[in-house]
């Protein structure tokens, strides 16, 4: 409170009980008249600070399958808390020994407008579970000529024999299959290859007749060429012999090195590569991309190092028999690395029945925002933190990475084929971000919907705010800045958006589809699960075994305590002067 608040306050107590001590009554009277002055300067001190007498706050519970929030930035917005509990201020929201979360849950950018607060996940959907709910995943962006992979996951619960069906933008059903026995884990897996270039809105279809409901699965297909790329080896294996399996069937033009024996070395020309007998580091290759071996380091002479120095984009195969010169090197490029024990990861890419990745036993010592992580969930009790499968520097010019895994041509020859190309695109397309002559831009909403907040962040941010447009229709949305090098929009309408207005700006050309807000409703639940059980763990508030303080007197009450004292006065004065 401030200090001339209370010496106002005393002053003004003080002038009163000296004319209440001039006044020609009696003695009680006077004495009336003076506690009254008393409790009306009181109370005016109180109404700035509120003594904190009523109880401790209980915990509170948010129903999340009965609460409607908006996103919108009009002034209608209204908050999870404004919605749950508008008679609490931020401070007593705070004091709150505990925000219990029922239904499904929300979404990680509406938790963000509460303040900190302990959070406890009660999941009362027996339809959802935080393992066991709706998982689709393709990539929404493809080259012409490569195939469009679905792997949609489905509860347990889920009748057995329903179709699943694949149709193309045209309306055409290009694949389909059924769901498995009741009882068991779902996983259906669909592809087609797109024949045009441009923005689709390929459709699921799940079930028959009436009850069959569609949902859009946006992908993007470009006319691009093909990278070029360089795999060069130390030695013969089985991961290298995967991955230039992969790059073969892929169609790009790759040159396969491999070092047999000192001076010994065999080369390989994939998908039309023309060598022309030249050093693997010739500048005259112009490759894209160079995927070495991190063994291979100490066999590089100086001339060589300095050749690898003015490549764009270097992705490093770190094996467990690492040298410490390459350790060094490392260290020197700003990318340390620091020693690990090898562990069983399950990738992201891959379900339950793909075989456990090993890492070898380095991970990134010092991490840099913008840095890509490819992240795996350790199997079995013991540490619960993702460990990295991939480590990736992004530049507009180019790029540096690390991969950390070491056996997912196990997944070639188990039959997981589509997992094997998820988990190396997710791997390259970092690499290869430079291409599209900007920065790289990321959406933090796992999926975002018409009439909410979506953002966008890019390190190419550096001028005014780019414009998100629709790609079919006219409307244009200003970005309001979100966070450094983040823009938030709320766009209107679902459909294809593009960023316009980065001239600039280093950012590379970007297009996002927006779902319908009711689009793909049990994907949404699954969300809202995972996201509720992830801030549960995060958000920090009062310990629990320490009292939470108690609540302060409401202003109203106090108002309402100065009006009636002041009323009483008026009515002493009033009597006096009759």
């Amino acid at each position: 409170m401030s200090w001339w608040i209370t010496a106002t306050c005393i002053s003004g107590a003080l002038l009163s009980l000296l004319l209440v001590a001039r006044r020609r009554t009696s003695i009680p009277r006077r004495a009336a008249a003076a506690l009254l002055q008393i409790a009306i300067w009181l109370s005016t001190w109180l109404l700035v600070q509120p003594p904190q007498l009523l109880p401790a706050p209980d915990a509170a519970l948010l129903d999340s399958n009965r609460l409607v929030v908006s996103n919108d930035p009009g002034p209608s917005t209204a908050s999870p808390r404004q919605a749950i509990t508008p008679a609490l201020t931020d401070s007593e929201f705070a004091a709150l020994p505990a925000l219990t979360v029922s239904g499904t849950g929300l979404y990680r950018e509406e938790f963000v407008t509460l303040p900190p607060v302990r959070l406890e996940a009660e999941n009362t959907d027996p339809a959802v579970g935080a393992n066991d709910g709706w998982l689709p995943r393709w990539s929404q962006r493809l080259t012409l000529g490569q195939e469009l992979s679905l792997q949609l996951s489905f509860p347990a619960e889920l009748p057995a024999d329903t179709p699943v069906k694949l149709l193309n933008p045209f309306g055409t059903i290009v694949a389909e299959s059924t769901i498995g026995a009741a009882g068991t884990a779902n996983s259906v897996k669909l592809a087609d290859t797109p024949r045009l270039a441009g923005h689709w809105e390929y459709q699921v279809q799940l079930g028959e007749g009436q009850t069959a409901s569609r949902e859009a699965l946006p992908v993007q297909v470009d006319r691009g060429e093909q990278p070029r790329i360089l795999l060069w080896l130390a030695r013969p294996g089985f991961e290298s012999a995967a991955l230039s399996r992969w790059l073969r069937e892929s169609g790009v033009p790759t040159r396969v090195v491999t070092r047999l024996a000192p001076g010994i070395e065999r080369t390989r020309n994939l998908n039309g590569f023309d060598d022309g007998g030249r050093a693997p580091l010739d500048p005259a290759y112009n490759f894209d991309l160079l995927i070495l071996d991190s063994q291979l380091w100490p066999q590089l002479d100086r001339h060589q190092r300095e050749q690898l120095q003015q490549r764009q984009s270097v992705l490093w195969l770190v094996g467990d028999e690492t040298p410490v010169d390459f350790i060094d090197y490392a260290r020197a490029i700003g990318m340390p690395l620091e020693r690990s024990t090898a562990t069983e990861l399950r990738a992201p890419s891959a379900d339950r029945e793909t075989p456990a990745l090993c890492t070898s036993g380095f991970q990134p010592a010092a991490l840099q925002s913008g840095d890509h992580l490819l992240r795996g969930t350790p199997i079995g009790p013991g540490r619960v933190d993702d460990i990295a499968l991939y480590w990736g520097r992004a530049e507009t010019d180019g790029a540096l990475g690390f991969v950390f895994f070491r056996n997912s041509y196990r997944w070639i020859t188990a039959g997981y084929s589509d997992a094997f190309a998820r988990l190396w695109q997710g791997v390259l397309e970092p690499q290869l971000a430079y291409l599209g002559r900007g920065a790289p831009v990321a959406v933090r909403e796992a999926m975002p919907r018409a009439g909410y907040r979506v953002t966008l962040c890019s390190k190419g941010f550096t001028g005014k705010a780019p414009t998100l447009s629709a790609v079919d229709g006219e409307q244009r949305l200003e970005g309001a800045p979100s966070a450094h090098g983040c823009y938030a929009y709320w766009p209107r309408e679902q459909g294809w958006y593009q960023l316009q207005g980065t001239n600039d700006s280093d950012v590379a050309p970007f297009n996002l589809y927006v779902f319908a807000a009711d689009a793909w409703p049990d994907w949404q639940r699954s969300l809202k699960v995972e996201a509720t059980q992830q801030m549960a763990t995060a958000r920090l508030g009062p310990a629990i075994d320490s009292p939470a303080p108690n609540r302060p007197l409401p202003r109203h009450w106090l108002g309402l305590l100065l009006i009636g004292l002041l009323a009483m006065s008026w009515w002493a004065e009033r009597k006096l002067k009759r």
